[in-house]
């Protein structure tokens, strides 16, 4: 634009052109709004693409994440998730397009500058082929420790971020145990070793800018030079003193085109691990399949069989279920009961397809659940676990997220399950707002919060992981008459912890190291005095009576 100014002076001068008044005004008012336009259609394309892109790139590494399987969780840690979807999330959606965009903006300005000069001076040509050549040459060498330097910054990250959440996790427990001191040492180790990394991250960058001005100083001599050397009946004064200001003005616009390059190579390193997640996590099994899916109304009677079933953990762990085989009756009520690890919970997460099998198979009303969609089998099926799980929002949405159901019926399945009057005293009643966990209800008042949810979905088939473990007994007697009174038609799978609660069942399957060692009435195994559930039965027992005594 300028070059065009400084020639059509020169050619004006030169013809002796006289600029009329009127003329200039359209002039200035057809350039204002040329650049105006062009500045508002890069906004908007800029921002569009950028804002596409961010947008996929989150959506699919977020629905990667849920598709990810259990075991994924179990081995990865809570940080490196969290620094996925927040540092490296804000670095590709709000540092790279910044960087980019300013390394085009300026490089362009840089590109067009050295042209004018070129116009100018012909044989600077000639000088800016080894200065061009010392400048890829930077670039190349000093991107790599300016990457690792960035990588080492974001690896180091994410043992912090999970030291950090773990921390506000288990924050009553490090109380309790006076282990403050413990966790901030460990918290300042991390903190000095991600500030290590992030300081050699901007001492590379700041190694290539100080070399990065002795290569603009080059350039800036050279037009120099080049002015000083040719003929004033060559080059007119105009030209050269463009020439010379666009010379100048290189030498910092070079190091910041050099600088923001690098940065956006370095950010790279962020959309790069974003996109190993997309591309490298495993997933589940899909949650519908069409040409699989199960009649309408699966399952009727709520009959489970497991058959010569396998589960490990993971690949090239030990099996923690072996060759378990036994069959559940339509409506029967079944407590499961073992020692700890002996596969009870394990034996949960299997009929949920949360843990696929690595042998047998698990079949309901005659259906092999291998066969079918996770969430044609997950939505039949309803599970009570040992911490209740409330999600932030109201009574309505934890009872029924979907809307599914009329509030006579949500009034109606908490009644059913005896706190239909605590969610009466609430401010709202059924619209009145739970906190994260649930933590504005008691123990005892979430599980029963969770039976009706339960309830509500009428399942044929629920299973209750140790659900009365951790509340008190007068709590755990409102639950079992609950479960008594409503769950009264359906196959109930109970991993108990109170013996007692389930000697009132159908059938106790008891497990050891994986295995089945006993499946029989509990009057059966309660007569024979040599069988595991009566032993620990008897234990328990003991227990009580020695906590009563003391």
């Amino acid at each position: 634009m300028f070059y065009s100014l400084t020639w059509r002076k020169n050619i004006s001068k030169t013809l002796k052109i006289k600029e009329v008044p009127r003329t200039a005004k359209f002039k200035n008012q057809h350039f204002l709004g040329t650049v105006t336009h062009n500045l508002f259609t890069k906004c908007i394309i800029v921002s569009k693409f950028c804002l596409k892109a961010s947008t996929t790139l989150h959506d699919q590494v977020f629905e990667k994440l849920m598709s990810s399987p259990m075991r994924f969780f179990d081995v990865t840690p809570s940080g490196q998730i969290l620094n996925r979807f927040s540092k490296d999330i804000d670095e590709a959606d709000t540092l790279l397009p910044f960087f980019s965009d300013q390394f085009f903006k300026i490089g362009g300005f840089v590109v067009m500058s050295i042209v004018l000069i070129i116009l100018a001076f012909p044989l600077f040509a000639i000088a800016m082929i080894p200065i061009l050549a010392l400048f890829i040459l930077l670039f190349k060498f000093s991107k790599k420790g300016i990457q690792g330097g960035k990588r080492l910054d974001n690896v180091t990250k994410s043992p912090l971020f999970s030291h950090i959440a773990t921390t506000i996790q288990g924050l009553e427990t490090i109380q309790a145990y006076k282990m403050e001191r413990e966790f901030q040492c460990r918290f300042w180790k991390l903190q000095d070793l991600n500030s290590v990394a992030l300081f050699v991250f901007e001492m590379a960058l700041r190694w290539a800018a100080v070399r990065c001005d002795v290569l603009s100083l080059l350039i800036t001599f050279s037009t120099f030079f080049f002015t000083a050397v040719v003929p004033k009946d060559v080059l007119s004064t105009s030209m050269a003193a463009l020439a010379l200001t666009y010379a100048v003005a290189i030498g910092d616009l070079t190091q910041a085109m050099i600088r923001y390059g690098v940065q956006s190579e370095a950010r790279f390193t962020s959309v790069k691990r974003i996109i190993n997640y997309i591309e490298d996590l495993e997933s589940e099994a899909p949650g519908i399949i069409e040409h699989r899916r199960p009649p309408t109304g699966w399952p009727e009677e709520g009959s489970i069989v497991f058959h010569e079933v396998n589960v490990r953990y993971r690949e090239g762990l030990p099996l923690v279920l072996k060759n378990i085989s036994f069959e559940v009756k339509p409506w029967e009520k079944i407590g499961i009961v073992g020692r700890t690890g002996s596969g009870k919970s394990s034996l949960a997460l299997a009929l949920f397809r949360i843990m696929e099998l690595d042998g047998g198979s698990i079949t309901i009303d005659g259906i092999d659940i291998s066969t079918i969609g996770l969430e044609d089998l997950r939505s039949k099926l309803s599970i009570i676990p040992q911490d209740p799980v409330l999600f932030i929002g109201t009574v309505r949405y934890n009872l029924d997220p979907f809307n599914m159901y009329r509030d006579k019926d949500l009034w109606s399945a908490l009644r059913k399950c005896h706190v239909k009057h605590t969610i009466k005293t609430l401010a709202g009643q059924l619209d009145a707002p739970i906190v994260e966990n649930g933590e504005n209800f008691s123990v005892g008042e979430r599980q029963l919060i969770c039976m009706a949810r339960a309830l509500l979905r009428q399942s044929k088939i629920l299973v209750l992981d140790e659900a009365t473990a951790a509340i008190d007994t007068e709590t755990d007697s409102l639950v079992q008459e609950t479960i008594k009174e409503v769950f009264s038609d359906c196959t109930m799978l109970t991993i108990a912890h109170r013996l007692n609660t389930i000697t009132n069942y159908d059938r106790i399957l008891v497990l050891d190291q994986g295995q089945v060692i006993e499946f029989d009435t509990p009057s059966a195994l309660l007569v024979n005095e040599s069988s595991v559930f009566s032993q620990m039965v008897a234990v328990q027992d003991s227990q009580k009576h020695a906590a009563v005594m003391t």
